[in-house]
């Protein structure tokens, strides 16, 4: 039964850890098998390294103290390898370089689990790094600056990246976040609901995209732009009561709309709202989110 954050830490652990012979040598890529999708091999490989991160990054933001030694041991060795794969992905110079960023790049999409990492756990991902190795990450990074990206959910992608160049003190561009935070405004029909892109477009990257990475911007941003921090969370409160719906009491969600092999991601929107503070019962969070948990491992 999945009950407790040590549950769920032992869960992911137990998730992940077949993906460890998997990795290169370098740590920058993930191969999983051979699959295919409409962007080349070089970027699934990334993507594998990338996703992982949406796990760990949490993991790695606390100090674990209260779990077993093995496993303590474990989290440092897992720590160890994804920030060699970040060092050695933005290091235009190793064989494992992530390549350069070119427009509607796959690539973009997996910034934000790299900027989330960051941002949770800098102790892993950036302060150990010498000068050198941030300005790699900063400039592999700063590509998606100069380079068009979708007028959709994708926005959200350089606006965390010029998120973490704000709060780390590095030159962000404001030209930029001006453009996608119009975009992404024009997106709000209002009553907490977006569409993603196009006018009607609705399932769950609502909840688990414009949502969010709306609420992440919010608590990274939450002092420095209060009224707009709490504008996002609002917006999520709104939304709460009708996204509750798509669920049924054991966490099941309705099966509908774009990738829902994402599986328990449909439920990341309920732990981004606890994790911002959204005013919506903590609780019923906490119920939803283990019980799609429980559900996708069952």
């Amino acid at each position: 039964m999945i009950r407790t954050r040590e549950d769920v830490v032992l869960l992911l652990l137990d998730w992940v850890r077949p993906l460890k012979a998997h990795y290169s040598a370098g740590g920058a890529q993930l191969h999983i098998g051979n699959t295919s999708a409409h962007y080349g091999e070089s970027s699934i490989l990334m993507e594998g390294y990338a996703r992982v991160l949406w796990g760990l990054a949490p993991l790695f933001s606390q100090e674990n103290e209260e779990l077993p030694l093995l496993y303590r041991q474990e989290i440092e060795d897992w720590k160890t390898l994804t920030r060699a794969g970040l060092i050695h992905g933005t290091d235009p110079t190793h064989g494992e370089y992530w390549l350069d960023v070119w427009d509607h790049d796959q690539k973009m999409v997996e910034m934000a689990s790299i900027v989330n990492a960051v941002m949770l756990a800098p102790k892993v991902f950036w302060e150990p790094l010498t000068d050198v190795q941030k300005a790699n990450v900063y400039h592999w990074l700063n590509q998606i600056n100069s380079h068009q990206v979708h007028p959709n959910n994708w926005r959200f992608f350089r606006i965390l990246v010029n998120t973490m160049f704000r709060c780390l003190g590095l030159p962000a561009s404001e030209e930029c976040l001006k453009d996608d935070f119009g975009v992404i405004e024009g997106c709000y029909e209002g009553d907490g609901w977006y569409y993603d892109g196009h006018p009607g477009q609705k399932d769950y990257y609502i909840p688990f995209a414009m949502h969010y990475y709306g609420l992440l911007y919010a608590k990274w941003m939450e002092e420095r732009e209060p009224e707009y921090a709490q504008t996002l969370k609002a917006r999520a409160a709104q939304f709460y009561p009708d996204f509750l719906h798509w669920f049924n009491e054991e966490g099941r969600e309705v099966p509908y709309g774009r990738s829902l092999t994402y599986r328990f991601a449909h439920s990341a929107c309920f732990a981004a709202m606890a994790y911002a503070g959204a005013d919506v019962p903590m609780g019923e969070l906490k119920h939803m989110v283990l019980g799609n948990l429980r559900y996708w491992s069952e």
